[in-house]
C-alpha cells in the first residue's frame, strides 16, 4: 500500500515534490528569529515575526516578510520525532548548530528554584554534541556511525567556525531577546550564513535517524536496509509486532533512497492533514485532497486514503476505487410509494 501511494504522489510530482511540501508547509506557532552577519561579519539579529496558526482558516499568514525562506530554514531544522533529539534533555528542539528551537517556557525561572529548563550546561551540550557527532553516533552502535560517516563524507564536516560563532550569539543573547515568556509557544533562531548551508546541516541529521532504529538495519552488497519509522511503532517494549514466522522478523526494511521518498511523501501528506484535508484521492496523473463533507467533483479511477493529524500523518485507512462518478448513470426517479409525509421526507435536508 504506501509503496503505491508513494509511487502514485511521485508520479504526479517528482523531483518537485519538496517544493509542493514547502508550498504547502505549516510553521509552528512562536516567534521566529533570524540572526546573520553584517558587513563587519559579525552576528546580528535583522528579522523577527510572530506566526500564529488560524484555527478557523487552519492556515497561518503567508504573506509575511521571509516566509518561504522560514519554512526552508525550518523542514530542514527540525526533529524527525522527539525520541531522536541532539539535546539529551529535549530542552532545545532543533537539529543543527544553524538552529535553535525552545518553548518559551523554557526560557522561564521555575517559581520554586528559580532556575529555568534552558541554561548554560544544556547550550553548552547541545554544541558540543554538535561539534562531534561522529562520537554522538559511536554510541549509538556501529550501524548509526557508519550512516553518519557516509553522509559526512558527501556532505563534509561541521564547521566548527561557524559553530562557535552561533553559539557566542547565544550564550550573550538568549536570555535577552525581550520575548513573551507567558505565551505557550517557541521561540525558533535561525543563523543564516547561506541558505544551501540548512540543507545540507538537515541531512547530516536525518540520514543516521531516519530509520525507525538502526539495530535493525541489514547490509547488503550494495545497500543498507532499514525499518522506516512512519507509522511504525516497533521497538523492544512492542515484540508482538514482529513477524516471528520469518527469518527476518522486522514488517518491512527499504533501502535510503526508498525511504528518503517515503518520508518527503509522508511530509506532503502531513501538510493535507494539517489543512484538514483528510480524504486523499490519488493515481498516477492527479490528486485530489478534500476535507471532510466534501465530495469529488469528477470522475475518478485510483486508490483512497484517509489520514489524521497526529504527532506525525497518521494513515487510517485505504481503498482502491473503480470508476466513480459524481453523476448517476441513469436517470434517478423518486416515487413516495408509502405516501409519507413530506416533512417526514426531507426532514434532515440541509
Amino acid at each position: 500500500m504506501l509503496d503505491q501511494v508513494r509511487d502514485y504522489i511521485y508520479s504526479n510530482f517528482g523531483e518537485t515534490l519538496e517544493n509542493r511540501i514547502l508550498d504547502n508547509y505549516m510553521l509552528a506557532d512562536g516567534t521566529y528569529i533570524i540572526v546573520k552577519p553584517d558587513g563587519n561579519g559579525q552576528l546580528k539579529e535583522f528579522y523577527r515575526a510572530d506566526i500564529i496558526f488560524d484555527k478557523k482558516l487552519k492556515k497561518v499568514d503567508t504573506t509575511i516578510e521571509n516566509f518561504k525562506l522560514l519554512c526552508k530554514m525550518d523542514y530542514n531544522s527540525k526533529l524527525i520525532d522527539m525520541n531522536k533529539p541532539i539535546d539529551g534533555k529535549k530542552v532545545i528542539h532543533s537539529n543543527n548548530y544553524l538552529s535553535f528551537f525552545v518553548k518559551k517556557e523554557s526560557l522561564k525561572p521555575d517559581e520554586k528554584t528559580g532556575q529555568s529548563k534552558l541554561n548554560q550546561e544544556r547550550i553548552d551540550e547541545y554544541y558540543r554534541v554538535l561539534s562531534n557527532l561522529e562520537e554522538k553516533y559511536a554510541k549509538k552502535g556501529k550501524q548509526s556511525l557508519e550512516l553518519y560517516k557516509n553522509v559526512e563524507k558527501e556532505i563534509g564536516e561541521v564547521d566548527l567556525e561557524k559553530l562557535s560563532k552561533v553559539k557566542a550569539w547565544i550564550d550573550e543573547n538568549i536570555f535577552n531577546l525581550d520575548i513573551d515568556l507567558k505565551q505557550k509557544n517557541y521561540l525558533k533562531i535561525f543563523f543564516l550564513f547561506n541558505e544551501d548551508d540548512f540543507y545540507k546541516e538537515g541531512k547530516r541529521y536525518l540520514i543516521p535517524n531516519i530509520y525507525n532504529n538502526n539495530d535493525y538495519n541489514l547490509e547488503t552488497k550494495n545497500h543498507i536496509l532499514g525499518l522506516p519509522n512512519d507509522n511504525m511503532g516497533l521497538n523492544s517494549k512492542k515484540p508482538y509486532l514482529e513477524n516471528k514466522t520469518r527469518s527476518v522478523v522486522y514488517p518491512y526494511l527499504i533501502n535510503q533512497e526508498e525511504v528518503l521518498k517515503q518520508k518527503k511523501v509522508f511530509d506532503f501528506l502531513f501538510n493535507l492533514a494539517s489543512q484538514g484535508k483528510n480524504n486523499i484521492y490519488l493515481n498516477d496523473s492527479e490528486i485530489f485532497a478534500i476535507k471532510d463533507g466534501e465530495l469529488l467533483d469528477s470522475d475518478f479511477t485510483g486508490n483512497y486514503i484517509r489520514i489524521k493529524k497526529g504527532k506525525e500523518c497518521e494513515i487510517h485507512d485505504f481503498d482502491m476505487i473503480s470508476s466513480y462518478s459524481p453523476k448517476l448513470k441513469k436517470k434517478f426517479e423518486f416515487k413516495n410509494i408509502l405516501d409519507a409525509p413530506r416533512e417526514n421526507l426531507y426532514k434532515n435536508r440541509k
